[in-house]
């Protein structure tokens, strides 16, 4: 279910009833973090029989279960049938991806999902540290761009997944309440981060100056929106999709103008820019409520993210090797060099020795004539 942006509170009614004489104990899920309050009660005959609570603001007494979504234990009696109520109250886009299921496939799928999504943070942490290592060794201030790039992109994937708030801050109730609250604000960091790592490529003097000022406008545009959001101007939210498609959609045609002129690692940063930008575009329709929740929606955005530092990195082993391949012909053509300047001194100098040579002859020539001359001088008087 996804209502997208509402002021309201929303109440989700559902009857259910436990048909496994074997099972008595269930969870209900709830698979996203930006919740501000949740209230599940529990009806049967009529009658409220409990009262959970949880959500953002719930303090952590009333989590009884650890857990980086909204965990909810349902102990449902075999062959009775039970009401229960959800009250949803939240600032963010509305999405309740909701299940029930029994304890024991809960586990199981928290395990797989938790091997998976430590697959891909694990990935996201080698490539941050191998782009420390590039920067370190090469100093080059692209590495240091795409560093923070990928830091603050994977921290707020921690967030929506969760994990920031189980893991960082689970006894900091007040500490938690305010980065929820100001959480929007990493996404226009992010994009800023982005245009200063693909502003730092180098550009020819054929590049269009128009690249600078749109990348300049860019840049305030986010520091603008990053300002709204401290002042808690949240309206401005439904804008991030849009500049953020916007923004990437700049950053393919940069990446394009690059290969035309021949940086043929440039294709791989088109590629990548398109699969985040694809997955931008389906959690945005996700979260404004234009498409359905499922496996595939909720994970695209973390597919795009997979897909594009995979791509990038490639790029950059590419660009490496292209890096390589200058230095060799620039190598090689300092040895032609000194071999042809070697060439042109030996030649000068075999120059040098033939008019060496012939000077002395001539010396020689000048002074026999002398001699004869003075000798002819002497027999004379």
């Amino acid at each position: 279910m996804n209502f997208g942006f509402t002021d309201d509170a929303v109440w989700i009614r559902f009857n259910v009833c436990n048909k496994n004489s074997d099972i008595k104990r269930w969870l209900l899920e709830i698979k996203y973090y930006f919740l501000w309050n949740i209230d599940l009660y529990i009806l049967f005959n009529d009658q409220i029989i409990e009262h959970q609570k949880s959500g953002v603001l719930a303090s952590i007494e009333n989590e009884k279960i650890s857990h980086h979504w909204y965990i909810f234990n349902l102990l449902l009696e075999p062959e009775k049938h039970y009401t229960l109520y959800l009250r949803i109250k939240t600032d963010m886009p509305m999405t309740l991806p909701i299940s029930i299921k029994p304890l024991d496939k809960f586990v199981q799928q928290s395990i797989q999902v938790n091997f998976l999504k430590g697959a891909f943070y694990g990935i996201l942490l080698l490539i941050i540290l191998y782009h420390i290592f590039l920067f370190v060794t090469q100093r080059e201030k692209h590495h240091f761009y795409y560093i923070l790039f990928i830091f603050i992109l994977s921290f707020i994937r921690l967030s929506f997944d969760g994990y920031i708030q189980q893991m960082i801050l689970p006894e900091l109730h007040q500490a938690k309440i305010l980065f929820t609250q100001f959480f929007p604000i990493l996404i226009p960091f992010l994009f800023i981060c982005g245009i200063l790592f693909v502003s730092s490529f180098p550009k020819d003097e054929d590049m269009p100056k128009v690249f600078i000022h749109i990348f300049f406008v860019l840049k305030i545009l986010w520091f603008f929106l990053a300002l709204c959001i401290l002042l808690k101007f949240k309206v401005i939210i439904p804008i991030f999709p849009v500049l953020g498609v916007f923004t990437i959609f700049i950053f393919i045609t940069f990446f394009l103008f690059l290969w035309k002129k021949g940086y043929s690692p440039a294709y791989l940063y088109i590629l990548g820019w398109l699969s985040l930008i694809t997955g931008i575009i389906i959690f945005s329709l996700l979260r404004f409520n234009y498409i359905s929740s499922n496996t595939i929606t909720e994970s695209s955005i973390g597919t795009g993210i997979l897909l594009m530092v995979l791509c990038f990195h490639f790029s950059f082993s590419s660009q490496m090797k292209l890096i390589k391949n200058k230095k060799q012909m620039y190598q090689l053509k300092l040895i032609e060099k000194a071999n042809e300047n070697e060439f042109l001194i030996r030649k000068q100098k075999k120059m040098l020795e033939q008019q060496v040579e012939q000077r002395t002859k001539e010396l020689k020539i000048a002074k026999e004539k002398a001699e004869q001359a003075h000798l002819m001088q002497v027999k004379h008087f």
